[in-house]
This record gives C-alpha cells, sequence and structure tokens, in this order.
C-alpha cells in the first residue's frame, strides 16, 4: 500500500494529526499547482497564492493556516512553526480573497537546507469564531486549532523550498532531540488587536515595496527569511 505523502513528508507528526480529507482545496503560484512534495524557488512564490475551497454550503466557513516547520533550519527547528499567512471566514465554494485575512502572507525565505510550507484547511463552528494570533514564531497548529474548536483539518497540500541558488540537497533533520512545538513565551512581533493586526499588515506591504524599489528586501522578521 503506497503511504500518504503528508506522511512520508512528516507533516503528519510535524505539523498534524492524521485526519481524513472532506473538503477539495486547490493552491496556485502562477497557474501552477502544489502538490504534496513538490519543489518552489523562492522566486516563484513571492506573491500570496490563489486559494480555492471546494464544498457545496456557503454558510459553512474555513480556516487557511500556512505555516514552516523547520524555521530556521530543518536540524534546528527552533521557531518551529513560523507561521506565513492566517485566513479565516472563508466561505465554501470559493477563495482565500473571500476570507477574512488576519496574518499578512509573507513569502518563504529559506536560508539553510529544504524548508516545508504547509498549508492547511479547517472548517470553523460558524462566522466570526477565530481570531488572529499575537506572534508568527513558535506557533503551533494544533494549540490554535484546540483553541477555537476546529477540531481536525479538513485538507492540507505543503511543498518544498530551499534558498534560490540551492539544487537537490537532502533535508537535515536532527534525531537526538525535536526542539519542542509548545508555546512557552511568545517571540517576535505582538499584535494584541485585529487593528493593529491590519496596520502591520499596511506596514509589511508598503515595507516590501519600498525595499523593491530600493533594489534590496526586507521581511517581517527583521530581514530574517523563513
Amino acid at each position: 500500500m503506497q503511504r500518504d505523502s503528508l506522511t512520508v513528508g512528516r507533516v503528519i507528526g510535524d505539523v498534524l494529526d492524521p485526519f481524513t480529507r472532506s473538503v477539495p482545496l486547490r493552491v496556485t503560484y502562477n497557474s501552477r499547482e502544489v502538490t504534496n512534495g513538490c519543489e518552489f524557488k523562492p522566486s516563484a512564490v513571492a506573491e500570496q497564492p490563489r486559494v480555492e475551497v471546494g464544498g457545496t454550503d456557503l454558510r459553512i466557513f474555513y480556516t487557511l493556516i500556512m505555516v514552516d516547520p523547520d524555521a530556521p533550519s530543518p536540524s534546528e527547528p527552533t521557531l518551529r512553526e513560523y507561521l506565513h499567512w492566517l485566513v479565516t471566514d472563508i466561505p465554501a465554494t470559493t477563495e482565500a480573497s473571500f476570507g477574512q485575512e488576519f496574518v499578512c502572507y509573507e513569502r518563504p525565505r529559506p536560508q539553510l537546507g529544504i524548508h516545508r510550507y504547509v498549508v492547511a484547511l479547517f472548517q470553523q463552528l460558524g462566522r466570526e469564531t477565530v481570531y488572529a494570533p499575537g506572534w508568527r514564531q513558535n506557533f503551533n497548529t494544533r494549540d490554535f486549532a484546540e483553541l477555537y474548536n476546529l477540531g481536525s483539518p479538513v485538507a492540507a497540500l505543503y511543498f518544498n523550498c530551499q534558498r534560490e541558488s540551492g539544487s537537490g540537497g537532502r533535508r537535515m533533520i536532527r534525531k537526538d532531540k525535536q526542539a519542542s512545538s509548545r508555546i512557552i513565551e511568545p517571540q517576535g512581533f505582538l499584535m494584541t488587536t485585529v487593528g493593529e493586526q491590519a496596520n502591520y499588515c499596511r506596514h509589511l506591504r508598503k515595507l516590501s515595496l519600498d525595499a523593491q524599489n530600493d533594489g534590496f528586501h526586507l521581511t517581517a522578521d527583521r530581514q530574517k527569511g523563513y
């Protein structure tokens, strides 16, 4: 029997518990569809993807989470998980653009090794029942789902990404002791209200635009990409 690709890629275990897919999920970057384990260069995922959610009832809403469990490096994932994107209140049969973006999309910029980027979809209990976390570093998908009674994911995908100049290679995984994924002390920026989150998103987009005009790039985490 062929093993599930999420299990082979250790997404099941590192980020998610075993689950049964029940909703179609399609993620595309510039018309290229994400399939489990596929490879993307950072330049190919610089802009947020198009995300299409299946289902049949517009009254059902979903939360989309995108994380990097290998930050800052697969061998020392001390920032596991790094939150790259969070969208809530996505109606069934629509796209992520119809939802509420609580944590704006931050482009993957892996510096060490091959990173996995996991996109998971959860069904909400109702509209406006999920709220923004206060940090990106050491985010925990399981804890977040438990906090808002999201249950198991209904769909998930992941892709691999490494530095633009990287090619081939293996993900170096530390086997002696994995960094804890439980949140003890929030690190990184802290936003306590939805208004502050929205202001941050606008600020980040302005920084990115200014940086491109100046010929260099800034990221949300003080120029350290994950």
